[in-house]
């Protein structure tokens, strides 16, 4: 048995808890609750959400120390811490409605006056901060805490940070001036820095501090007091010195809290300033937050858990600044720090002076942060670590002039931090005690039980009954409340086993035997068989099988076949010829009869082997084979061809003689004929062969045995026939020969005429001796001639002109083309002419286009009185300009011409004018 006091609740819910394995975390990771009410072993919760059964809590009570409330410099002192600062680590047994019961009772008592909160745990195997982790920002209720444990390691890979998470720093106060301010709490100054305790209403401003809260500005302009935790806060600065005295009012530091019973604190918050000229004042800045680490190892890489209280941030012009926070607290729970972590717990700085109002004078920089507290298992400092508790500086005279130009004027730094060593952890009442360790045999079954009761149960599997009974090796351990903690015992299961066997299978012969020994360390044995001793003998064949019991009480069990060749019978029969002998297993038999002899096989077992012998006596038999011509028939030897009787006297199947007589028929083969054929290109033909039953081509057939074919030159199919007899004739050939297909040609010349004369000639360029046929608009005929002139119609249009040539076999192709009647007719009438009996423009005349004769053609003349002084129908005949052989004056006369292109048609008529000049 192993008993584990669980220090820091390691392992509990392993295996059940979402967070047990290896993990990388960054953000936020916590979850958080204010407490409404608190018994022993219940929380109610103000959200319940978060929390489950089976989680790691951490319930803490943030406030609700007690201080003195009387308006004198004691103000703020802590008189007793009570509850505050109380905290401890548990685990929610059981929800119902927004309340959970703890699986143990509280070791601390809680009062929910004093702002009780409960933090969601997580708990890991092993975790890697990934990114910077941080907390809620501390509300007034909830957050400002980091808590996260590891049952095996915490590596850092960033940093934690809650600095400024803690306290929140007090308000700055507008009033008045006066120098002086005897009071030490009211309302009517810099608000004090948030602490432990809660003030009363009336009294939560002015210099003096609310516990670990620094106090506040008043209305001479002093600083504020830095925030206290570990180390008290630093003094604010004097007064404003242009008028008031020094060191007469000034904020005090918040007080640093005892953490001599194991407490925990948040970073007190630093004092708010005060103004009186609408110019700019600080508030106090917040302490540091806290983070609670537990893991067997740290890998600190060198990385922060910042815990710092927050520095005032901007200056105070001509007014009273606010004082810095303090440093956090860290609860560093680890046995080994493998690699350097840094735990920076420093306080914050005051709020520094920066006058434009009053340059020439001082106004009261706010004190410094107190440093925060560390706590750790060990007596020292654990190796690796690095703590930074120094306090915080107080704020600065930042401009120049006066005489505090570069000083803190009064202003103090806030005191270091402290460590906490040997931090003790809760010690239990009653332990349980699973008893020693145990083995089992396989397959049995045992009941885990404490030999104390306790209120509640966790094993390592889940359940959570007083009992477990299990069936398997292995550890398990139970977690059980005792005292204010948790508390753990464990037991290793072992399985009991030994080696034992009897052997593998065997074969025996029929009516042999044998020992089967059983190998192994045991007590006892048992057999199938009800004997009891180590090893059996036996002659049947089956299934053996064998107990062992060891001094634990468990078995092992094996078992063995053993099959048994049966004694093989065989028996075959032979023959010899008549005087022959027969060899029979070193016998030399020449009588017919049964013969037995006794043998051993391959497996060493007895075979026994029966002969029947017969003598054969001398026979004779004849046979009939045919063959086709030119096949051969192989007969002892000889390749015959020709049909006829053939013998020859041969050894049996049994080596006796034997005579044997062939009749021999050579069949004639078949005689195939096709006929050879003649076809246009790619014209189909079917060609059938004659003379035999079946025909084979060496192109695919019809089921006819016949081919289909269209072939585009001349081609030669083989073909050969089977008859009935099944003799194959000798290929023969058909032939198809393919009538090329003409190749019409001729050309129109011209292919475009005038209407006037539409006569075209052709021209046939056709090779070969065909028969041309001619399809000239819609008329046919026959003209083999190489060209002649065929007139078109005298009607304007494109003609279709067909050639078809045609083989003697009725191959024919065509070939068409076109000739165009057109109607270019054109007409040059003179304007003017001169018949002065020159050479030259004697006549009028118009003239029509070369080839073109018009008819119906009348040319006429008129005055300008339109009468009529020459006419002609004859269109090569013109006007020379008389009247009955008198010369016309010059002057402008009238023409009209007439004429139509063809025979029938309507006239052209032209009118128009003629100069005649002389």
């Amino acid at each position: 048995m192993k008993r584990i006091l669980v220090l820091f609740s390691f392992f509990l819910f392993l295996g059940i808890n979402e967070f047990s394995f290896s993990q990388n975390i960054f953000g936020i990771v916590n979850s958080y609750a204010a407490v409404s009410a608190v018994t022993p072993n219940t929380a109610t919760l103000s959200n319940i959400g978060p929390f489950q059964v089976g989680d790691k809590v951490l319930i803490i009570q943030m406030k609700g120390a007690t201080i003195t409330t009387t308006n004198t410099s004691a103000f703020g002192t802590i008189t007793l811490l009570g509850s505050a600062g109380n905290f401890e680590f548990t685990y929610i047994g059981s929800v119902s409605g927004n309340t959970v019961t703890f699986t143990n009772n509280l070791c601390k008592t809680y009062s929910v006056a004093g702002k009780v909160q409960l933090v969601r745990v997580p708990v890991y195997t092993n975790v890697t901060i990934a990114g910077n982790v941080t907390a809620q920002p501390w509300n007034g209720s909830t957050g400002g805490i980091v808590a996260i444990e590891a049952t095996n390691s915490i590596t850092f890979n960033a940093n934690i940070n809650v600095s400024g998470q803690g306290f929140i720093g007090g308000a700055v106060f507008t009033g008045w001036f006066a120098c002086g301010d005897s009071n030490y709490a009211n309302q009517n100054a810099g608000k004090k820095g948030e602490g432990i305790a809660i003030p009363p209403v009336t009294m939560d401003a002015n210099r003096a501090p609310l516990a670990n809260g620094g106090g506040g500005a008043n209305t001479g302009n002093p600083g504020a007091g830095g925030g206290g935790n570990g180390g008290i806060g630093g003094r604010g600065g004097n007064e404003f010195y242009g008028g008031c005295q020094l060191n007469a009012s000034y904020g005090l530091g918040g007080k640093a809290p005892s953490y001599a019973t194991y407490k925990a604190f948040l970073g007190g918050g630093g004092g708010g300033g005060y103004k009186d000229n609408g110019l700019n004042a600080t508030a106090g800045s917040n302490g540091g937050g806290m983070v609670f680490l537990t893991s067997p190892t740290i890998n600190g890489n060198n990385f922060t858990v910042d815990a710092r209280g927050a520095n005032v941030i901007g200056n105070t012009d001509s007014e009273g600044a606010g004082g810095g926070g303090a440093g956090g607290y860290v609860h560093y729970m680890c046995n080994n720090t493998s690699s350097s972590i840094n735990l920076d717990l420093r306080g914050g700085s005051g709020g520094n002076i920066f006058s434009t109002m009053w340059s020439s004078a001082c106004h009261g920089p706010g004190g410094g942060g107190g440093g925060g507290a560390v706590s750790y298992l060990q007596g020292a400092i654990p190796a690796n670590v690095t703590n930074l508790l120094a306090g915080g500086n107080p704020g600065m005279v930042l401009h120049t002039g006066p005489a505090c130009a570069g000083t803190s004027h009064g202003a103090a730094a806030g005191a270091a931090g402290i460590q906490v060593f040997n931090y003790p952890v809760p010690a239990a009442s009653v332990l349980p005690n699973l008893g020693p360790n145990v083995s089992i045999c396989s397959g049995q079954t045992i009941t885990l039980q404490s030999t104390n009761s306790f209120n509640s149960y966790l094993w390592n599997n889940g359940q959570t009954t007083a009992s477990i009974t299990i069936n398997s090796p292995g550890i398990y351990w139970v977690d059980v409340p005792s005292g204010c903690t948790t508390v753990r015992d464990s037991i290793v299961v072992g399985l009991s086993t030994f080696p034992f066997q009897i052997g593998p299978d065997i074969t025996i012969c029929q009516g042999d035997s044998v020992t089967i020994q059983s190998v192994g360390s045991f007590n006892s044995i048992s057999w199938n068989t009800s004997a009891t001793s180590t090893s059996i003998q036996v002659s049947a064949p089956g299934i053996y099988s064998a107990i062992a019991t060891n001094a634990n009480g468990c078995t092992e069990q094996d078992s063995m076949v053993v099959f048994q060749n049966p004694t093989v019978y065989s028996s075959f029969a032979d023959s010899i010829c008549a005087g022959s002998t027969y060899s029979f297993h070193g016998q030399s038999l020449s009588q017919a009869g049964i013969y037995v002899d006794t043998l051993q096989n391959l497996l060493g077992c007895d075979s026994i082997i029966t002969l029947q012998l017969s003598i054969v006596q001398p026979n004779a038999s004849s046979i009939s084979a045919s063959i086709c011509a030119g096949d051969t028939y192989v007969f002892n030897g000889q390749n015959l061809t020709i049909s006829g009787q053939y013998s020859v006297i041969i050894p049996s199947v049994f080596g006796c003689d034997s005579l044997v007589q062939l009749t021999l028929t050579v069949n004639p083969l078949p005689i195939v004929t096709v006929q050879d054929t003649m076809v246009c290109v790619n014209s189909p033909v079917t060609l059938m062969a004659n003379g035999a039953l079946t025909y084979v081509w060496d192109v695919p057939q019809n089921p006819n045995g016949s081919i289909s074919v269209a072939p585009s030159i001349t081609t030669s199919y083989s073909v050969s026939g089977m008859d009935a007899l099944g003799c194959v004739s000798i290929p023969v050939t058909a032939t198809v020969f393919v009538d090329p297909t003409p190749q019409p040609n001729f050309y129109v010349n011209p292919d475009q005429v005038e209407i006037d004369e539409p006569i075209i000639t052709i021209f046939n360029l056709t090779p070969g001796n065909n028969q041309n046929t001619w399809t000239i608009q819609g008329a046919s005929f026959v003209n083999n001639q190489s060209s002649f002139d065929y007139s078109l119609p005298f009607q304007e249009g494109q003609y279709s002109i067909q050639l078809v040539s045609a083989t003697n076999l009725g191959c024919m192709d065509s070939l068409t083309l076109s000739a165009v009647v057109q109607d270019n007719v054109a007409l040059f009438i003179p304007n003017s002419f001169t018949p002065d009996g020159e050479e030259h423009n004697n006549v009028f005349l118009p003239v029509f286009s070369t080839g073109f004769t018009p008819f119906n053609y009348r040319l006429s003349i008129y005055n300008r009185w339109g009468e009529t002084i020459f006419e002609s129908t004859n269109h090569t005949v013109g006007w020379d300009g008389h009247l009955e052989f008198l010369l016309c004056p010059d002057g402008i006369y009238n023409y009209q011409i007439s004429y139509t292109k063809i025979e029938g048609e309507s006239p052209i008529i032209i009118d128009g004018h003629v100069n005649l000049l002389r």
